[in-house]
């Protein structure tokens, strides 16, 4: 747990900081500020808990700090430290809000006790969010949501893992590897298409109830929707089914009873849908194959016709020749180089030569599919730098001959050869561009050094996000940039002195300070000593 202390008296701060045996009550991590601007400028790059903060400061007092704080990260703790004239105004201006407030002087037993209780209660309410109880019922609420996302990616043939079976238990979904499975895929269609989306969200939700009540006493149901707005709908018979007391086979049930879902929604919802229906397959394996069959035979069918229900013929020696999902499935390659995410971009190139070799490492036109898809994506991606390919990879010859195209190993190290060509590039470029940053954050505050220059203010002059923008700057440079500011207003202050004859307060307008008396201090506690000693040395 971290605890920020923030107050305009060095001492104060040092001695709490010292004083107090912060770990006995949990704390990991003590900050200290000076101001509350400073603080302010930490609270957005650092997650802190508590603050234990003074109310009177220069710039941003107690106050305005603690009403920043709470606007941005809600469930923080604060404790106010004020003085005798102060207390009763503070009272009244915390009365909306959970905190602490004490008098100075405060002893450390008093202090220690309202953190204690602070933290008590910060880790009761943590607690409650992160409870099983709570995250069972979140769970719930988002169950149909999160079984049809979990479908989605079984449609594109991601998640097909052993992790898989754990999700399917988590969800409850009664699917298991092996269990034979048929797919239904329905186009909303007819008087349907002239609501609006909401509405057809609706009119969706109500296909998929009709769907529970047709088929649900034999069939386990698991439906979402794709990308392309079709419905889809896995079926898997239940063991207590038994199409024989019927006289049926599965099969022809399915189709009676997607029959009679076309009726219903014609006769209750006063429009059309068309279906179409797969013939049994595996689980999981199958399922990519069998929907891009499906999605393919849904295209086919006439827009305008509307009611049109077909049983599709998706058994193995019917896929027709098709193109490698893995090159074209989001994210492509380019997207996660643009990302920096070469790890994934290294997953995505071995997965796309795996297909390859895999399924067509015969078809010269699928190896020249797969060849020109990623030769375009490297051009793609160097241009867009505003580079010729030749910058970014340097010598080294960027085609391959049909002979190599043909080897699986050579392939793949030209690929690969390339992927690491790039990292390498946009890295170097990645270091370009901090410095860049950092030298147009360092010109900005010179020239702007007369004013009360924020961190939101410089982060929008580079097009920043404040938190990312003094994480940056840290890791660049080694300090803050309230301590980058804190040094610059320092050193100029002490050049103005000794080669000027301009005032003290003239010093200040200069350099930003606004208070005199607080410039002193401030001075004094960098040179140890006041501005006129330094002046007058």
């Amino acid at each position: 747990m971290n605890l920020l202390l923030v107050d305009d008296e060095e001492s104060v701060v040092n001695a709490l900081a010292i004083r107090i045996p912060w770990e006995e009550l949990g704390i990991s991590n003590v900050y200290k500020c000076y101001s509350g601007n400073e603080a302010w400028e930490l609270f957005q790059s650092t997650p802190i808990d508590l603050v234990i903060s003074d109310i009177r400061m220069p710039g941003i007092d107690g106050l305005e700090l603690i009403r920043r704080i709470r606007s941005i990260k809600a469930r923080s703790k604060c404790i106010l430290l004020t003085g005798f004239a102060e207390f009763d105004y503070a009272k009244e201006a915390l009365k909306a809000q959970v905190l602490e407030y004490l008098l100075k002087p405060v002893s450390d037993e008093e202090l220690m006790a309202a953190v204690k209780r602070l933290i008590a209660q910060l880790q009761e309410e943590w607690q409650e969010i992160s409870s099983m109880q709570r995250a069972s019922y979140t769970l719930r609420q988002h169950l149909p949501l999160l079984r049809s996302n979990l479908l989605n990616d079984l449609l594109y043939g991601k998640n097909i893992t052993s992790e898989l079976s754990d999700k399917l238990q988590l969800l409850d979904i009664p699917y298991r590897f092996g269990d034979r499975f048929s797919m239904l895929m329905i186009r909303m269609e007819g008087n349907l298409l002239n609501y609006s989306k909401e509405s057809m969200h609706l009119f969706e939700y109500a296909v998929c109830n009709m769907i529970e009540e047709i088929m649900d006493n034999e069939f386990d149901l698991w439906h979402g929707k794709d990308h392309h707005e079709y419905l889809t709908i896995l079926l898997k018979p239940k063991n207590t089914g038994d199409p024989g007391k019927l006289h049926l086979s599965t099969e022809r049930i399915v189709e009676l009873k997607a029959e009679e879902l076309q009726h219903n929604v014609e006769h209750y919802l006063k429009g059309n849908i068309s279906i179409l229906l797969s013939t049994w397959a595996e689980f999981p394996q199958e399922v990519p194959e069998i929907y891009e069959s499906m999605l393919h035979e849904m295209r086919k069918l006439i827009r305008g016709k509307f009611g049109i229900f077909k049983t599709i013929n998706t058994s193995p020696e019917m896929i027709r020749i098709q193109s490698l999902r893995s090159l074209y499935e989001p994210p492509l390659l380019t997207h996660l180089i643009e990302a920096g995410r070469f790890e994934d971009a290294s997953f995505k190139l071995s997965a796309i030569v795996s297909e390859l070799f895999g399924s067509w490492g015969n078809s010269i036109e699928h190896i020249n599919e797969v060849y020109y898809f990623l030769l375009s994506s490297f051009y793609y991606l160097s241009h867009k730098s505003g580079k010729q390919i030749a910058d970014v990879i340097g010598e080294p010859s960027l085609e391959l001959d049909m002979n190599a195209r043909r080897s699986p190993d050579q392939f793949c190290r030209w690929a690969e050869g390339l992927l690491h060509l790039f990292q390498r590039e946009m890295e170097n470029e990645k270091l370009t561009t901090n410095t860049s940053i950092i030298n147009r954050v360092q010109q900005f505050v010179e020239e702007r050094l007369a004013d009360d220059v924020s961190l939101q203010a410089i982060a929008e002059h580079v097009y920043l996000n404040p938190g990312y923008l003094s994480k940056l700057y840290k890791l660049e440079t080694g300090e803050n940039i309230s301590d980058y500011l804190y040094r610059l207003r320092m050193d100029k202050s002490a050049y103005y002195l000794k080669n000027t004859h301009l005032k003290i307060q003239e010093i200040c307008e200069r350099i930003g300070y606004q208070n005199t008396s607080y410039f002193i201090k401030m001075f004094k506690k960098h040179y140890h000593v006041t501005p006129q000693d330094y002046r007058n040395g």
